[in-house]
Parts: structure tokens; sequence; C-alpha cells
């Protein structure tokens, strides 16, 4: 320290004119340092690639940052030549004064330049570029650092960067007493090696790949900014108003075929005689459209992959879309529900759900409620609502007549909210129930459950619409496609993927008995358009449209959506397994 109570810093400025918020960033640290610590700090900053300026050895502290360009094209310059000089006279003078060394902080470029130097690893320019905010793993060392030791593991960092440090020299650093501290994010879906994100050079002289600097209002400015917002566009495209009308076009076109007059005698066949469950309603109370997004001759276009007549996540839903707009700064011109407040949209779920019934006579059936992975759909239906998740087992009838246990009270059921897939069901050999879904019980439904196979993989032959891809019952075929390869199998009442063959092969349907095959559908496969930027690389998307469809309307209204994003070959938890930024979300709409 310069004198009692006083420090000086030097900002060593390598933007060379660029437009930055790490500038401001850095200012306001050093501001607040000095107001938190009641220390006189006295800082300058050098212009050093545009005016060539480069402190003394007067400064206490030496702060370098990050800057565009190839670090290694700088080689020769004069710039670089003074900077470096600078750098052999800090680390000069602290191996002469160890009681009183020159502290420095090298950011980004500022870090590649330095390790380039000395020989610390090697100068790699990345396969694209790398922005946002991405998680930094620490290494034992760093676990131990004074400066890493209190942070997570993983933590998170601003990344922005074109070039980056690999191949680290392990003799290099071990001789000269340096230690990696952290290293990018292990990504086992992507095939290249992981950067060095942080080293501890010596006891006074730490660079980090990353923005220690950042802060929330420079990441915001940094992506308002036109040309940033134009850099993402041209390299990832945008999806706007033209993407919606297609969408929701193909859903009106998909929506023209279930409300034709002969639609529910033709889905007859798709429910088992043995799965019937009396006393169905005209038309699904629910239904659910999933398309995925793809890219054909260069356009982003909406294709269908399956469809519901079944609830989906209606409560968690509205719970999320929420939360992303208390924490977000999300246009108000954005949304989730269509044209619906939260309020309109639980009023109209109560309507259907619960109609004018006591809540406490409607209840949420599901196997095992409050141990499936959508349990927190339920929990928010239930604060809204007023109506329980009850285990199918806990229900009883006596005389056509439903009942359950309310806080220790036998309570009658009037109506159910189905959640009940038929294909876990079945699958529950040793479950004992005293109620069969299939009894004739004095009940409504709100979702009847004949609707889960009238509205399913099982419609998609019968539509007729752009959006939907090629597809076929398997018995239908007398040749196979000589092009297996691009198409998918699926079986009709699997549940969640299960049984999905994607990579079929002959070998795989002539294992198939003859009379099976008229469960099975054989589907074109579509080419989804990795669409959304993630921090580390791109991820693929279906977009589920919710419909809820009253007695009395001509057409199902479309009341909310769900995303869901993916790594995997297929959408779904059991193929993104140990895969980063997947699975469920919302979408907001431009209005």
């Amino acid at each position: 320290m310069s004198e009692e109570n006083q420090i000086n810093i030097a900002v060593l400025d390598l933007y060379e004119g660029a437009a930055n918020e790490g500038m401001r960033c850095i200012r306001q640290l050093i501001e607040e340092f000095e107001a938190d610590c009641h220390l006189m700090v006295n800082y300058k900053v050098f212009d050093v690639r545009l005016k060539n300026e480069i402190p003394d050895l007067t400064y206490d502290i030496f702060i370098s940052t990050g800057g565009p360009g190839n670090p290694v094209e700088s080689v020769g310059t004069e710039w670089e030549k003074n900077f470096f000089n600078l750098m052999e006279a800090i680390r000069s003078h602290n191996k002469s004064n160890p009681e009183n060394k020159k502290h420095a902080l090298l950011i980004c470029h500022s870090f590649q330049l330095y390790c380039r130097q000395y020989g610390y690893g090697e100068v790699s320019k990345r396969k694209s570029t790398s922005f946002g905010v991405m998680s930094v793993h620490k290494t034992f060392e760093g676990h131990h650092d004074p400066l890493f030791r209190s942070l997570d593991d993983p933590m998170w960092a601003v990344d922005s960067r074109d070039f980056q440090i690999i191949q680290p020299n392990e003799k290099k650093l071990s001789d000269d007493g340096a230690a990696i501290l952290c290293i990018e994010k292990y990504r086992p879906h992507v095939d290249l090696e992981r950067a060095v994100m942080a080293i501890r050079f010596d006891e006074a002289i730490v660079g980090t790949q990353f923005h220690p600097e950042a802060d929330a209002v420079g990441m915001r400015m940094y992506l308002l900014r036109e040309d940033k917002k134009n850099f993402v566009i041209e390299r990832y495209g945008e999806i706007g108003k033209e993407f919606k009308s297609k969408l929701f076009k193909a859903a009106d076109e998909i929506i023209d075929s279930l409300v034709q007059p002969g639609f529910k005698k033709a889905m007859q066949p798709a429910l088992p005689d043995s799965l019937h469950v009396p006393n169905e309603d005209a038309h699904t109370l629910f239904l659910a459209l999933d398309f995925a997004v793809c890219s054909e001759q260069g356009e982003i276009v909406p294709r269908l992959i399956e469809m519901q007549g079944f609830p989906s996540l209606f409560g968690y839903q509205d719970l999320l879309g929420n939360k992303f707009r208390q924490h977000y700064q999300i246009p108000e011109n954005l949304e989730f529900h269509f044209g619906l407040s939260s309020q309109d949209y639980w009023a109209k779920l109560r309507k259907a759900i619960v109609k004018d019934y006591d809540p406490a006579n409607v209840i949420l059936l599901e196997i095992d409620p409050m141990k499936q992975n959508t349990t927190i759909d339920f929990l928010v239906t239930k604060q809204h609502l007023g109506i329980e998740p009850v285990h199918i087992g806990d229900v009883t009838v006596r005389n056509k007549k439903l009942y359950y246990n309310l806080k220790g009270v036998e309570t009658p059921i009037h109506r159910i909210y189905n959640r009940v897939i038929f294909d876990e069901l079945l699958s529950k050999k040793d479950l004992k129930t005293n109620f069969h879904l299939t009894e004739d019980v004095d009940v409504e439904w709100a979702g009847h459950p004949n609707w889960f196979f009238y509205i399913s993989k099982y419609t998609m032959p019968f539509l007729t619409s752009s959006s939907v891809p090629e597809c076929k019952f398997l018995n239908e075929y007398s040749s196979l496609p000589k092009d297996l390869d691009h198409y998918v199998l699926k079986p009709l009442f699997s549940f969640s993927g299960s049984g999905v063959i994607f990579n079929v092969t002959e070998k795989d349907i002539l294992e198939i008995p003859v009379g099976e095959r008229k469960n099975f559908l054989l589907q074109r496969k579509v080419h989804y358009q990795p669409i959304v930027q993630a921090p580390d690389g791109l991820v693929k998307t279906e977009i589920r449209l919710l419909f809820l469809w009253d007695d009395d309307a001509a057409r199902p209204q479309l009341i909310t959506n769900l995303a869901r994003l993916s790594r995997g070959e297929m959408i779904g938890v059991k193929f993104n397994k140990d895969k980063t930024w997947v699975g469920g979300s919302v979408c907001f709409f431009e209005s």
C-alpha cells in the first residue's frame, strides 16, 4: 500500500475503443470498495491499445480488462511489448519485495495474452462464440484459494469469448508455482475440450477467462444493443409473428378435423373394449397439441408430434409464467395465456373442472399423486380450485356412489378431474383398488378417460394438415418404406415416450406379432431446428398448445402453453439425462 489507508489502482483498458460494459463495472466496483472499506482509493485508467498508455510501478493494484480481437495477432505490436514490459516489471518487483507485492488481476483477453506469453496453455479459437451466464467448476486448488473458496461449485459467471485457453502446460504451471482454479463446465454431449477459466499465477497475480466485474445491468444493456440483437438474429434466426401464425394455423387445421360430426365414431377402434369408461361426454374437455419447431428448406415451421385429449400442466404453467414475469423484465405485449389474465384463466378452469359443486366434492384423481413428477401441478391446482389430489387406491365405492377421506370425514365425490393414465395404471400389477375406472358409477368426469384414446397418436393418420408428418398404422403397410431410417416407430398408447424406437430397423418391426401391428404407428421423422440459445449451445424445442373445450362451445379455446427443451433424440426426461438447459418451460407470444 502506497500510504497508510490509501490504495492506488491502475486500470489497463484493453478494449481498443470498442463499446463495452466492463469499464463501467470496474469503475463502479472500485468506488463501492472505497465506500465499504473506508479507505482512500485513487485510480486511473490507461488506454493501452489505442494510446499506448502504460502505468509505472507506483500503483498497488493493476486491473487489466478484456477486449476484442485475436490474442495471437497482437504479437510484436508496440502496445503489447509495453504491456509485457509492465508485467515483467511487476514480476521482478514481487520477487525482490516479497513483503510489499504489486497485485494484478487479468481479465479475459488479458488472461489469454498472459497465458500465451508465458506458455501456460494454448490459445484456441472457439468453434462458436460463448456468451452468457455459464456455470464454472472449481478445481481442488480452487476450493482452497482465498478468492474462490467461499463460492459455490459450480459457480455462475459471465462468459464472453471467441478465444480460450486449452491444453494447459502442467509442467510450466508447476515449475512457476501456478495453479488452475476453475475450468469450463463439463458438457458430455459436446465433444470439445474444456477451457481453463481461472489461474492463480502466483500469490499476487490472478487471471480469469470469465468476467468477474460483470453485473446484471451490464448484461441487460449489452443484450439491448442493436448490433448484438442483429448478430443473434443473423446467426440463429428469429421466431416472431410469422411463426406464430403458422403455429396457430396448424392448430386450427387439426381442430377442424376434431369438430367434424363423424370424428368420435371414427375413433372408436382406438379404445379397447376392456378399458371403456361409461358416461362419456360429447367431446373432450382438454386438448394438447405438441408441435416441434423444425427446419424445412431453410424455413422454420411447426410439425405435429403428438396430441392428447387429456389435461396437461394447467396449474404449473400459470405459476411458471408469472414467476418469469416476477423475476425478469418481460414486455407487457408478450403473453402466455393468450389474452387472459391469470384471474380469468383460473375462473375458466374452475368452471370447467369444479362447475357449481362444492370443491370438497371434486377430486383430482391420480396414482399416488404426491409421488408423481407432476405433484407441483396438483398442489397449484389445489391452491387455486380447492380440490384434493387423491390416490385412486383411496377411493371407495358403495351403491354406485364414490367416497374419499377428507380430514377424517368420509366425503362423497360428485366430479373427478382425471389425471390417471391407463398405461401407467395397467403397469401397476400390485396396485389394489376398491374403485375401478371402468365401473358404471354415479360421477361426472372433468376430462373423461375415453378421450385419452380417442385423441392420441391414433388420431394422427386421420388428420389433413401440412403440419402433420406422414404417418400410417403399421398393419397397413404391405411393404415397408425403403428409407426406414427416416421413420420412428411409436406404440399408440405408450406413456412418456416408452417403447418408442427412434432408429427403427426392419428387425424391430418383424419382431412385432402381426396381430399387434395395429397398435403401432410408423411416422416420418422431422428435423428439429435447435433454436433456443443456451449458454453452452443451441437447444431443440417443442411447443405444446393447451386448449379448454367448454360443454357448449363449438371449438376448443387456446388458454396457455408449455415449452419442452431437449438435446436428446426425443423430447422427454429419459432422453435428456445428464444434459443441461433441458426440460419444461413456457413460451411468451407477442400479442
